[in-house]
């Protein structure tokens, strides 16, 4: 989900001119889609069961509705629904954010260089009196900004989940650098390894199959992941030990293929 602290702007004269003979209910599912598509943080999935369930629609003219309004509001492109004007708000919140994230990060640095300076400059006269003023040392300190490789995340998790994404935008880009900036993960082997756990996951490949990459990208749940919460063996046991001809086992199989993907995006891009 987008970050809490990103307040969605809606003007409500274009809401108008655009929806002016929409029904009570279709209203209200325009609404849950665009409250949707913002706390995903970009396009919604074009998996219609899934998006039945997220807005809890029962009935058939709930599902009708649902069907209306995104053919009528949303482009599909590559297995997605996109809306221009929502991921232009969403783009701009962000860059809004940063902009004061940057703002802050710069105004701290300049109250830590004065505080360093005044300290050494005081050091200075007491160690040489001296009537002529010495030479005042001035120390900076930088502030690190991490170089993703946002593309080989995103195409090794596409690889080895089979789950694939529409854009590399700016919020997804921002939640993998908050998982490099908790130290959930360190390097790309690391995101490998960890999104590695999801195909042996009874519950993500089986039980429940309408999560993405977005879903996966949010703090608390891959933590979770690498916290083994969602490893499960599968139904028919067939993770644990070789079958009974003699070939790998499923979770031998998987093992190899993660191998494989892990030696194929091997960087060293720590922190």
């Amino acid at each position: 989900m987008t970050d809490v602290s990103i307040w969605m702007p809606i003007i409500w004269s274009d809401y108008d001119k655009d929806t002016s003979r929409l029904s009570l209910e279709q209203h209200g599912i325009y609404l849950m889609l665009i409250k949707e598509y913002w706390n995903n943080g970009g396009p919604i999935e074009n998996d219609i069961m899934g998006i039945y369930r997220s807005l809890g629609a029962l009935t058939d003219s709930e599902q009708k509705n649902i069907l209306y309004i995104l053919d009528k509001y949303f482009k599909l492109e590559n297995g997605y629904y996109h809306h221009s004007r929502i991921e232009a708000e969403l783009t701009k919140a962000l860059e809004n954010k940063k902009s004061k994230s940057d703002a802050g990060k710069k105004g701290m640095a300049s109250r830590y260089n004065k505080t360093i300076t005044s300290d050494i400059t005081e050091l200075q006269r007491s160690n040489n009196p001296s009537p002529s003023p010495s030479p005042v040392t001035k120390v900076t300190k930088s502030i690190p900004k991490p170089l993703l490789d946002f593309k080989s995340h995103f195409d090794s998790f596409k690889e080895i989940t089979g789950k694939g994404y529409s854009t590399i935008n700016d919020a997804r880009k921002r939640k993998l650098e908050i998982l490099y900036e908790k130290k959930l993960i360190a390097s790309l082997d690391d995101w490998v390894l960890e999104i590695g756990k999801i195909p042996k996951s009874q519950f993500l490949m089986v039980d429940w199959v309408t999560w993405g990459i977005d879903w996966i990208l949010e703090e608390r749940n891959f933590l979770k992941l690498k916290e083994g919460n969602y490893e499960t063996a599968s139904r028919n046991n067939q993770n644990t030990s070789r079958n009974g001809d003699g070939k790998p086992s499923l979770s031998e199989q998987l093992g190899r293929e993660i191998a494989a993907v892990g030696a194929k995006y091997a960087v060293s891009d720590k922190l």
